[in-house]
């Protein structure tokens, strides 16, 4: 099949209802297979693709596997970063907790130590390691598989980035390090509210990774906190991502041990990230 109909074929075969969707899937996949841009394809650029070839990825996308499964990577900014079912994809909203971060953290003239709690693929170290060479930058993890998709990722672009394998919900949890930022995209997803999840997530993304483990959305939250008490430095901010209907909870969460915490919206106008610091913190 040429390009034309290979895309045809494409639509009709996979059983999504969004057209959008499937056109979006379609050009992702074709332009990685055959490394050619969606312009090129466009304006003609030879391509020879078998019906065999093509089944096979669409019987992957109809059992709901995502397409970043199926290619092996997701773009977080200017990265690829290779993802499993170990890991959760990343999301353009973490990226730009990451540019937050990065934004102000480069206005100080200093060397800062970095930690991301439940770094799953790595994508928030590497980011901010790529961007800020000089900083020294640690990532936390409970999984062990996680651990290994995100040594693979740091390997991959020869960051000097530590891993360290603890568990955050550990109230006895100690480090040897103190911090200057502490930075967490973490679980905050009720299990009652699995129903309202995609199939493409619930049934291919890690459940460690989404949901609590008990009731309480601000269950890590509040472990953040607990190991903010002990870990970041007086002059340090902690920057977390959180769920767009809880953001006020995640900031209650940190005003007996903050003196300044704030909300801020995504790209999409949703309360989705906190920070908090303390008065005359240099990254006020």
């Amino acid at each position: 099949m040429n390009f034309k109909e290979a895309k045809n074929y494409f639509l009709r075969h996979y059983l999504s209802q969004d057209l959008h969707e499937k056109e979006a899937i379609f050009y992702r996949w074709i332009e990685d297979w055959t490394q050619k841009s969606k312009l090129e394809l466009l304006t003609g650029a030879a391509i020879d693709i078998g019906e065999s070839k093509l089944d096979i990825i669409i019987e992957r996308l109809n059992k709901n596997e995502p397409i970043q499964h199926i290619l092996g990577y997701e773009w977080f900014g200017h990265l690829q970063i290779a993802v499993n079912s170990s890991v959760l994809i990343p999301r353009p909203e973490t990226e730009e907790l990451c540019q937050w971060v990065c934004k102000e953290a480069m206005q100080l003239a200093q060397t800062l130590n970095i930690l991301d709690i439940g770094t799953g693929s790595a994508c928030i170290p590497i980011y901010i390691k790529s961007k800020m060479p000089q900083s020294n930058v640690w990532a936390l993890d409970y999984s062990q598989k996680a651990l290994q998709v995100a040594q693979a990722n740091i390997d991959r672009y020869d960051l000097d980035i530590s891993l360290l394998h603890h568990d955050i919900l550990d109230s006895t949890l100690t480090l040897s390090q103190s911090f200057d930022i502490l930075i967490s995209n973490p679980p905050y997803i009720l299990p009652i509210e699995k129903e309202l999840i995609a199939n493409t997530v619930l049934d291919y993304e890690p459940h460690e990774a989404l949901f609590v483990s008990n009731n309480d959305p601000m269950q890590f939250y509040k472990a953040i906190a607990h190991f903010s008490t002990k870990h970041l430095k007086p002059q340090g901010a902690v920057y977390v991502e959180t769920h767009a209907e809880h953001a006020k909870e995640v900031l209650a969460c940190f005003e007996d041990s903050f003196c300044i915490v704030e909300i801020r919206n995504d790209m999409y106008g949703k309360e989705r990230f906190v920070k908090a610091m303390h008065k005359k913190n240099k990254l006020a």
